[in-house]
């Protein structure tokens, strides 16, 4: 029997891969049907060939191991498990501390934490930072460097702002996120980087006062949070773009794109956000209709909102066009895509809702505006998207 040849583009990691089953029987494809040489693997393809015969029970189950390994299943669950297993006892060292913190002697919570990084260090070591146990411990070690700066500070009571805090934790766990090359570790930063950056905006400031900061701006506001967060994200996805291209293997899930995208989005669309709810809308023009004189939306009044509010807004727009043509033309991806419509769609539901709120109108006529708005506006988008989806398959499928 000839050997089953299985190309299965695409398949671990989008690298091709040709494998070749015996148990095949040769095709009778006819004078006129050429002999395919490689199709797509698929477990219905292989079920296909088996029941009309071309390949045997033996090839069957051959072809089948290599699609779908029999231990694969054993290996996910023992690395969720294993994530599981370090996310909890992390939490347990935490609430640890937490509920005993009277009653442990302050040089005791100093060595129980030191000995607990140390030992995380030296398991991470000797298990390799290739194995994602080592990278798991590699991990731990930098989570518990924050409980240690935690009791660093109630212990001595520096009265440092809380900024500083996730500042001098993102600085020191540095080092161990650039040599774990660990997605999970820069996660872990990210995060820390933009809670160092967002209460060193609000320090001083409670929750409540900050989110009426952010939608109702006052004229006297100086400083504007959210293109620095932008900004800092940003960055962050454009060293991330330029490691890929330069064959960075650990940072080419996809996943690792969408997420500083998404903050850098969020933080784009927020000034633009504030703009449509802030702003004065002027209803100084009526249409007669059935002779019912109603007013229609004029324009928008700007003047009263600080100029930072206007500025955000305009470097949000051209910021989101920014992230269509990239994604769009330069580094397709229908991820990222799909955040920026999605920032578009929200701003056209907040303008829309705004508008009819504004015409004072009952609350069924809006209900109904704004139902019949939301249809139409996500639907353009998911077929634009659709559209968009389809182009790129046909640009791939005319290059193989």
């Amino acid at each position: 029997m000839d050997p089953l040849i299985l190309s299965m583009d695409g398949f671990c990691g989008g690298y091709d891969s040709v494998l070749s089953v015996d148990g095949m029987e040769p095709m009778d494809t006819g004078p006129d049907q050429p002999v395919q040489e490689q199709a797509s693997a698929s477990r219905e393809w292989v079920e296909t060939l088996f029941a009309s015969g071309h390949i045997d029970r033996s090839g069957r189950q051959a072809a089948l191991d290599i699609l779908h390994p029999r231990g694969a299943w054993q290996a996910w669950l023992s690395q969720l498990l294993l994530i599981l297993g370090a996310v909890l006892s992390l939490t347990g060292v935490i609430f640890f501390f937490a509920v005993n913190w009277q009653s442990i002697p302050t040089w005791a919570k100093f060595t129980i934490v030191e000995l607990a990084i140390a030992g995380c260090l030296v398991g991470a070591w000797r298990l390799s930072f290739e194995r994602l146990s080592g990278k798991m411990l590699l991990l731990s070690a930098g989570v518990l460097v924050g409980v240690f700066l935690a009791i660093f500070g109630q212990a001595y009571q520096t009265g440092a702002d809380s900024f500083v805090l996730f500042l001098e934790w993102a600085v020191l766990i540095l080092g161990w996120a650039i040599i774990s090359r660990f997605p999970a570790y820069w996660a872990l930063w990210v995060v820390l980087a933009n809670l160092a950056v967002w209460l060193y905006f609000f320090r001083g400031i409670d929750a409540f006062v900050a989110f009426e900061f952010i939608f109702s701006p006052m004229r006297e506001m100086t400083r504007f949070l959210f293109i620095d967060m932008a900004l800092l994200n940003g960055a962050i996805l454009a060293a991330r773009e330029w490691a890929v291209a330069r064959g960075v293997e650990w940072l080419k899930p996809n996943w690792t794109r969408i997420v500083p995208a998404f903050c850098t989005i969020l933080p784009l669309s927020l000034p633009i956000w504030t703009l449509i709810v802030a702003a004065d809308i002027d209803y100084n023009t009526t249409i007669s209709v059935l002779g019912l004189n109603i007013p229609i939306f004029a324009k928008f009044d700007i003047s009263s909102l600080p100029p930072l509010i206007i500025y955000g807004a305009v470097a949000g727009i051209l910021g989101l066009g920014l992230f269509y043509a990239c994604y769009r033309l330069k580094a397709p991806s229908l991820g990222v895509l799909t955040l920026t419509m999605l920032s578009v769609c929200l701003s056209l539901e907040l303008l829309c809702i705004r508008v009819l709120i504004e015409m004072d109108l009952d609350i069924e006529p809006i209900l109904l505006i704004s139902f019949l708005f939301t249809v139409v506006n996500f639907g353009l988008a998911v077929m634009f998207l659709r559209k968009i989806q389809l182009q790129w398959k046909g640009s791939h499928e005319s290059t193989q």
